[in-house]
């Protein structure tokens, strides 16, 4: 087998057998869409992947890839017979009708967009396929620990410079960011495992993927919330057409594309099971959203908008400002009970103040109002190219839909979801030391493609609710 069509097959056998299952998951006897099971199958296949690696290797077994590669064709195996035993070979074809256009010109709008899509995808193909692995983080963090874990066999530990100097054990390695999640590492790492050898391009195949698979997922669920075909390629189109996730993909083997699908596809899922009650879609969101603090860091402090928009849409919001109001009150009791006085409270590694905050292994950042950051944000969204016009259409509808949340039950867990997120990335780089990387632009730009593809859908759906009324 050659080297090429080893990788192939490490990305596909995954992806194939998880959305075979997602396929037959579907509510009420009905079938999950071809392009949700795709969509939402790539990423679900991927991190079961890096979770049988890791279980082999805490059997110390190493990641072992006969085991991993036999458990899949086993689940495709089991899809087979089962499927042939219930339905016959007619499980095997596609179920379902298919939604048509309601006049012409929406067909070849669909055309179009979707050829603008393949050549944009191409195009970002051959960047993934030909440029070496860029210098920055992915070269650093990334893809440095997948490549080392890919020849070692082994997840080899990375502690601390400190650690490692003074340690006598053989066999660590360090670096800044040793503490980070492990998930996007083992993924490309999955690749060479396979193949037998380190290829950039080839390792990094599974960002393409990445991209494809959001496309997918996003075209069905606006299908599955009601939009016309032409919609869902629209939505699709937009997204895939934005500078920052291109450069994302084509200088591929950073972790922040993995969380804006994650976030994107798993905060619409969470939406339709809100809405709808499906119970496919409710363990879809749990699943993306479980996978959030394994992609990076800052993944848990993104379930905050996820989880607290659901929260706002369940419960008046009065309510919850009464339950900050209340907590904070504690918070300033506990100061004063401990002795600590009223400027916050430390406890077990936690920390509030005025000037900081501390949360172990997840946050530590100094409290201080940084001004310049307002024109380093009005220039990252509204003057740079890394966005087109893209801000310039959203904050506006996000705005039209806050308003009409009011009426609309429907549109309050979306703009609850997104105006928490950008109150929360507002408070990050307005009044933390994180505001050095808004100013910078080192940052800004990368944490908000977190929330677009989930943004964008939001923005069609608001919309679409619009013009229905």
């Amino acid at each position: 087998m050659s080297v090429f069509l080893a990788a192939l097959v490490a990305v596909l056998l995954p992806w194939i057998a998880t959305a075979l299952w997602l396929r037959r998951s579907g509510s009420g006897g009905e079938p999950l869409g071809w392009p949700i099971a795709l969509g939402y199958g790539y990423f679900l296949g991927l991190f079961l992947t890096v979770l049988l690696l890791r279980i082999w290797d805490s059997l110390g077994l190493g990641l072992n890839v006969v085991l991993t590669l036999s458990t899949w064709f086993f689940l495709v195996g089991v899809w087979i017979l089962w499927s042939y035993r219930r339905r016959g070979r007619s499980a095997l074809a596609s179920q379902g009708s298919v939604p048509g256009f309601a006049s012409g010109w929406q067909r070849w709008v669909w055309y179009g967009l979707a050829a603008l899509i393949a050549l944009r995808l191409g195009v970002l193909g051959a960047e993934v396929l030909w440029r070496p692995l860029t210098p920055w983080d992915a070269w650093t963090v990334w893809a440095l620990r997948a490549e080392l874990w890919a020849y070692a066999g082994t997840l080899v530990p990375f502690v601390p410079r400190a650690e490692w100097l003074a340690s006598e054990v053989t066999g660590a390695y360090t670096i800044d960011a040793h503490h980070y999640p492990k998930t996007v590492s083992l993924i490309p790492a999955w690749i060479a495992l396979v193949s037998g050898v380190w290829i950039d391009g080839l390792a990094l195949l599974p960002w393409l993927g990445a991209v494809v698979a959001l496309l997918l997922g996003l075209y069905g669920q606006v299908k599955r919330f009601g939009g016309t075909p032409w919609e869902a390629m629209l939505v699709a189109y937009v997204v895939v057409s934005l500078p920052m996730l291109g450069v994302h993909t084509a200088l591929a083997g950073y972790a922040d594309l993995w969380l804006a699908a994650a976030i994107g596809l798993g905060g619409v899922a969470l939406w339709s099971w809100w809405q709808r009650r499906e119970g496919i879609q409710g363990l879809l969101a749990g699943a993306m959203l479980l996978a959030l603090p394994t992609l990076k860091v800052e993944g848990w402090v993104w379930l905050v908008p996820l989880l607290g928009g659901l929260v706002l849409a369940w419960v008046r919001p009065l309510y919850v400002l009464l339950a900050a109001a209340f907590l904070a009150t504690g918070v300033l009791a506990w100061g004063q009970v401990t002795g600590e006085g009223a400027a916050g409270f430390a406890v077990h590694g936690w920390s509030l103040w005025l000037d900081q905050i501390s949360i172990p292994g997840l946050i530590a950042v100094q409290l201080a109002y940084e001004p310049e950051v307002w024109k380093a944000l009005v220039q990252a969204l509204f003057v740079f190219g890394s966005w087109h016009l893209l801000w310039f259409v959203l904050l506006p509808v996000l705005t039209y839909g806050a308003v009409r949340a009011g009426r609309d039950a429907v549109l309050r867990i979306p703009v609850y979801t997104l105006f928490v997120a950008l109150l929360l990335m507002g408070f990050l780089f307005t009044f933390t030391d994180a505001s050095q990387w808004a100013v910078s632009f080192t940052s800004v730009n990368r944490l908000l493609l977190h929330f677009v593809p989930l943004s964008v859908f939001a923005a069609w759906w608001i919309l679409r609710v619009g013009c229905r009324s």
